[in-house]
């Protein structure tokens, strides 16, 4: 009994796993930020067209693959603007990663 509730657990799992292998991330996607532009005030979207701007004291910095932005903690930040891509689709929950 224990051995057969455990392959179907597996199964579940495999079949839970290749289907999010699977997912079309990019259908849903709003937009994506390199961060690899390394000069000026511009952070170029790579994907749509949402460029954003650095403000405060945010500053261009060396990243683990290729560049990133260094944040004080205090006041920095990258504008994205007031597109209605952000207004129309993400009006409650934007999720940002690092």
């Amino acid at each position: 009994m224990c051995r057969s509730v455990s392959l179907i657990s597996f199964v579940l799992l495999l079949v839970i796993a290749v289907n999010i292998a699977n997912a079309d991330i990019k259908s849903d996607l709003i937009s994506h930020w390199k961060l690899d532009d390394g000069s000026g005030t511009t952070a170029k979207g790579s994907a749509g067209s949402n460029d954003g701007t650095l403000k405060g004291d945010a500053k261009w910095a060396e990243g683990r693959v290729i560049g990133a932005v260094e944040f004080d903690g205090a006041d920095d930040y990258i504008d994205c603007g007031e597109g209605t891509v952000f207004n129309t689709v993400c009006r409650d929950v934007i999720t940002m990663t690092a």
